[in-house]
């Protein structure tokens, strides 16, 4: 279509200019990818090679071929090499790192393993429940920062193996179910 046009108005006589213009020796480059997670305290490292005569416009007004995330979210690019461009839409999610649960602690306040919880970087919300070999619950914790300090109301639960069940929320939005063991030595 553009070629018809510019053969209609030159035979015409009248003078047109392309809405595109610049060198176009430079094809558009491969876009390393456009989804990726990171985990808190990580980043994702965005490189493009062979970015000779292209421009990068990023949405949020940065420029250039390479970039590093840290922080999820939506990121736009536009590419261009002067004759043709491209928009991107870069997807950075939070990993899905399941929760670390120990198999055993010990509650004599050494500083050392003393409380019970689970942890991890991408938890969004829990609800922790321990149960006694009677399946009696001994604990529920549904904060983050909820911990067991190995006490049923008040008083030193015995030494042995309970049982625990866990759900979990992660900040991808993941949900996350399970049950086990932990030993709590005295």
């Amino acid at each position: 279509m553009l070629l018809f046009l510019f053969h209609l108005w030159w035979s015409l006589g009248i003078t047109f200019t392309a809405g595109i213009s610049g060198d176009c020796e430079y094809p558009l480059p491969e876009i390393p990818f456009t989804e990726a997670s990171i985990c808190p305290g990580d980043s994702v490292v965005f490189i493009v090679h062979d970015s000779t005569g292209i421009t990068f416009q990023w949405g949020d007004s940065l420029t250039g071929a390479n970039r590093i995330f840290h922080e999820p979210g939506t990121y736009w690019l536009n590419v261009a090499n002067g004759c043709e461009q491209k928009n991107y839409q870069i997807f950075i999610s939070y990993c899905d790192q399941d929760p670390y649960v120990p198999t055993a602690f010990s509650p004599n306040d050494d500083g050392v393993n003393d409380i019970f919880r689970a942890r991890g970087p991408t938890l969004e919300w829990i609800l922790l429940e321990v149960f006694n070999r009677k399946g009696q619950q001994v604990f529920t914790g549904k904060e983050l920062s909820s911990f067991w300090d190995g006490k049923v109301k008040g008083e030193d639960a015995p030494a042995g193996v309970y049982m625990w069940r866990l759900s979990a929320g992660m900040l991808s939005g993941r949900k996350y179910a399970a049950k086990g063991e932990v030993i709590l030595v005295r």
